[in-house]
């Protein structure tokens, strides 16, 4: 006896009126209709000839055609050995109790970034994401700032960094020649984005990749790159498992504004402050439910998405506001 069976990375997702298969290895997805859901379960248990008669009603034209389109469009393989390819495990799981920080540092008034970026460390977080604000680029005042900044960097143990620059003034654009030579010592700051450029481009330069653009705002910034890739899916193993138990945006971050509070984001974080630097260790607020809300709300949900086939590869970076009668339940807001 024949069996069709779905490959391991393939699976399919039901929505309100369409399901969708996603293939998590070739990073596709495709709408497929809502019947698809018991008719692939069949295939699963029964073999070819009592899907034919079960749900065909023993009709060979309507069951080819699902059939070819399936094995055609290579989401599914014929096998008389259904038990030798078991499915895939859809757990999510991470050794990382931080995935990303965003620490905003301004000269003008500044905290202990030192203190929080050693705790970020300790904890094991990945990628730190750096942004300054007014921060001086001559004389000796800078090459202290700046110095400071590169030492307490060295001090701790990121794998992945990115810098984030706004200008000084709006009308005198900082050179990439000046950043780079205090960059000179600081480890793994593979990416710099430098706001309020004559221009957007983008080039590799002293072994970082530069994002020059004319954005003022990482605000202005984060809505013009929207603007430019509003549907972008991510169709992959890792995020469509994190995606069926997390938000995937929120999840696993941490964010520290210019004043030194800790917040879920700078962008779509919300109003909501857990502490500050220097007043409550970073270990207790990612440990605070308060603080995971956020991190919790996937895309199940989320009001907009919890129908949508889709929900376990679209974007979510952008704000979401808990429902007042219901706090496990969500929903997109402005900004």
């Amino acid at each position: 006896m024949e069996y069709l069976q779905l490959h391991a990375h393939v699976q399919f997702v039901k929505g309100s009126e369409l399901g969708a298969l996603y293939d998590l290895q070739r990073g596709r997805v495709r709408a497929a209709p809502l019947v698809l859901e018991q008719i692939l379960q069949a295939y699963a248990t029964l073999p070819l000839t009592e899907v034919l008669i079960q749900c065909f009603g023993g009709n060979k034209s309507v069951f080819d055609r699902y059939t070819q389109f399936l094995i055609g469009g290579d989401w599914a393989f014929i096998t008389a050995h259904p038990q030798r390819f078991p499915s895939a495990s859809l757990d999510w799981d991470s050794a990382y109790r931080l995935h990303s920080a965003i620490v905003a540092h301004d000269f003008l008034r500044p905290y202990d970034i030192r203190r929080a970026l050693e705790e970020i460390s300790d904890i094991g977080c990945r990628h730190l994401e750096l942004q300054l604000y007014h921060y001086p680029t001559t004389g000796k005042t800078a090459d202290d700032a700046w110095a400071a900044v590169g030492e307490a960097l060295r001090a701790g143990e990121f794998r992945r960094c990115t810098l984030v620059i706004s200008p000084t003034t709006d009308d005198s654009p900082l050179a990439i020649e000046t950043i780079a030579g205090f960059l000179q010592d600081w480890p793994r700051m593979g990416t710099v984005v430098m706001l309020g450029q004559h221009d957007d481009r983008s080039l590799e330069q002293y072994g970082q990749q530069y994002h020059l653009r004319r954005a003022l705002t990482i605000g202005e910034y984060a809505r013009k790159t929207w603007e430019l890739h509003p549907d972008t899916n991510f169709v992959g193993p890792n995020y469509f498992r994190e995606a069926k138990v997390a938000n995937p945006y929120f999840n696993r971050r941490l964010a520290i504004d210019p004043a030194g509070n800790f917040k879920n984001d700078l962008l779509y974080g919300g109003n909501d402050i857990f502490g500050k630097v220097g007043e409550r260790p970073i270990r207790e607020v990612i440990a605070d439910p308060n603080f995971q809300r956020r991190w919790q709300a996937g895309p199940d949900a989320i009001a907009q998405t919890k129908s949508n086939p889709l929900r376990y590869c679209i974007r979510y970076d952008r704000p979401i506001e808990a429902d007042p009668s219901n706090p496990a339940a969500w929903s997109f807001a402005s900004a």
